[in-house]
């Protein structure tokens, strides 16, 4: 009888615990918060973007006062038709920025990527939108896209 019931308080005191673990969630700052939710962006800015090299420190200036002060960590080719460019921010709290090119069998040219940070509740992708085939920077919530990670 006693080991049921210290089996019971153990049982009830993981699901207190489990439950507060859950409830108490970190505020995470919005990072983006003073930037419009979509910034179209020429398409010569992504492209710039693969001429960086390694440890290469510059600016990129994404339209809407959106400057992205940064250091190149990696820009590789794999595959043949698909070069991918990571990141790291100097501003917005170490943000990383990854960018892919990929060369269609056509040749035609498709970038997308990331602007994320897990300590931030905001980041950007790029989509190219509906419509008008120009590029933007989508504001989304980073909770979201995280989501089935943590």
């Amino acid at each position: 009888m006693l080991s049921l019931r210290k089996a019971m308080l153990m049982g009830v005191l993981c699901i207190s615990i489990t439950t507060k673990a859950q409830t108490t969630s970190e505020v995470k700052p919005a990072i983006f918060a003073n930037y419009p939710a979509i910034i179209s962006i020429p398409e010569s800015s992504l492209q710039n973007i693969f001429s960086f090299t390694a440890n290469q420190e510059t600016v990129i200036d994404f339209g809407s006062n959106l400057l992205f002060p940064c250091k190149v960590l990696r820009n590789e080719t794999k595959y043949g038709n698909m070069q991918t460019v990571i990141i790291r921010s100097t501003a917005f709290n170490n943000a990383m920025l990854q960018v892919t090119k990929i060369v269609n069998r056509d040749q035609s040219i498709s970038y997308n990527g990331r602007i994320i940070n897990e300590r931030a509740a905001d980041g950007f992708e790029i989509k190219k939108a509906v419509g008008t085939g120009q590029y933007q920077l989508t504001k989304f919530e980073t909770d979201k896209i995280l989501e089935g990670c943590m």
